[in-house]
């Protein structure tokens, strides 16, 4: 399948829907003061673990002021997306503390104390429920959170386990703001016109997802979270996908159920993913997006990288355009042809001169990011004000850009091309 096919875009949320510059507003403990000890913690355990970092972390350890000093790690229970939670140990002049850091509610079960004014009480039922308010309120607007939590350790204890992960004292919430992208609601809308359904598929909240779609007025015609949706049968999940666009605290194997359920009902799914966990998904799509920014895993994984994050790519008929895929067989648009793939770029009909068509060509070399710095050697039908031309054009990549040369081609290499281009066309349009 080729970008102008796709019927169906599932996409996350941080970085498509907002603009993916994660700050950390502030730290708050559970009856919402503001507190430097959860800013602390929250800095331990993000500076002293090893794998790889989010954009949470990265906001957290950039938000100073001044970091600990003195403090050492002996151990670390890594983040998974099943615990969605990462707990080091650390130690300072011989004092050990196991440090947690997760989604609030995977944390807050975990704990038995929580702290007030600098005092430790016990996490009754009236506390949990004030902490779960509390976290529910930062999600109604917008704000993302994290749980911080601690444990005192015996001064000889070196290694921790998932076992270990019991009777924390909650310190508190580290909420970030992500604000949205003011482009997105629109270019959504944009794609939902063109027959594209776009599906949401995220890890965090459902209230803070929800915020961000009010914003954009994207509408939200249904939602499941990651627990409802272990919960289904592969024929279950099938029949809620067409009336559910919002998915939420799903898992990246979760992500990819989704996709190969969407693509077991007829639909040819593109997949927007850059994390080194959306690889997988980024496989199994018809076809799979990523962005420049991206990690390399997703990248390789990707058919199409975009230079910028934003969905107005796939729908602004300025840059690579889906809708130029969806063209009447009788009003067919251009067509470049790399190795007999048919790659759509919406050059239409208009009256270019040749320079301006060579400059667009040029263009669209920023795309094809398999370029290696060899030659990309193709034959692609330009129009221009004296009419079509057939060139053969060779995009090399120079720098971080391109260069373009182009010649005139024989009759027999056209007639090859024409002949490339019309059983495409023959099987696009249904025939076998």
């Amino acid at each position: 399948h080729d970008l102008g096919s796709m019927d169906t875009l599932c996409t996350d949320k941080t970085g498509t829907l907002t603009e993916a510059k994660i700050r950390l507003d502030r730290c708050v403990t559970l009856l919402g003061a503001n507190s430097s000890h959860v800013q602390e913690l929250a800095w331990l355990n993000s500076h002293f673990e090893s794998g790889l970092r989010s954009p949470l972390d990265t906001a957290i350890l950039e938000a100073g002021p001044a970091p600990p000093s003195g403090w050492t790690k002996l151990d670390e229970v890594p983040f998974d997306f099943e615990r969605r939670r990462v707990s080091v140990l650390v130690e300072r002049d011989g004092r050990r503390i196991l440090v947690m850091k997760g989604a609030p509610e995977d944390v807050l079960r975990l704990c038995g104390h929580f702290e007030d004014a600098g005092n430790v009480r016990p996490l009754d039922a009236e506390a949990l429920a004030k902490a779960h308010e509390r976290f529910q309120s930062l999600c109604g607007d917008g704000f993302r959170a994290l749980g911080v939590a601690w444990r005192e350790e015996p001064a000889d204890r070196a290694h921790v386990a998932v076992s270990d992960e019991q009777d924390f004292v909650f310190a508190g919430f580290a909420v970030f703001l992500d604000p949205p992208k003011e482009s997105a609601g629109r270019a959504i809308a944009d794609l939902e016109q063109d027959g594209i359904a776009i599906k949401i598929l995220t890890g965090d909240n459902e209230r803070v997802t929800q915020h961000v779609c009010a914003q954009l007025g994207v509408p939200v015609t249904g939602l499941m979270t990651g627990a409802e949706l272990s919960k289904l049968s592969d024929e279950a999940l099938g029949a809620r996908l067409d009336d559910t666009n919002l998915f939420c605290r799903v898992a990246p194997s979760q992500k990819n159920r989704i996709i190969l359920a969407l693509k077991r009902r007829g639909h040819v799914v593109g997949f927007m993913g850059d994390g080194i966990n959306d690889a997988p998904s980024l496989h199994t799509a018809d076809v799979g997006i990523s962005v420049d920014s991206a990690v390399d895993v997703a990248k390789d994984a990707a058919d199409i990288i975009l230079l910028n994050s934003d969905l107005r790519v796939l729908g602004d008929g300025k840059q690579l355009d889906v809708r130029a895929g969806r063209a009447l067989p009788g009003r067919r648009p251009d067509e470049i042809i790399f190795d007999g793939a048919q790659l759509i770029f919406p050059w239409g009909e208009d009256a270019y001169g040749l320079e301006q068509a060579r400059h667009r060509a040029a263009w669209l070399g920023n795309w094809l990011r398999d370029a290696t710095g060899e030659p990309f050697l193709g034959v692609v039908e330009i129009p221009h004000r004296e009419g079509r031309r057939w060139l053969d054009l060779h995009l090399v990549r120079l720098g971080d850009g391109f260069a373009v040369t182009s010649r005139d081609v024989t009759a027999q290499e056209q007639a090859r091309q024409v002949a490339v281009r019309d059983l495409l066309h023959h099987r696009a349009v249904g025939h076998d």
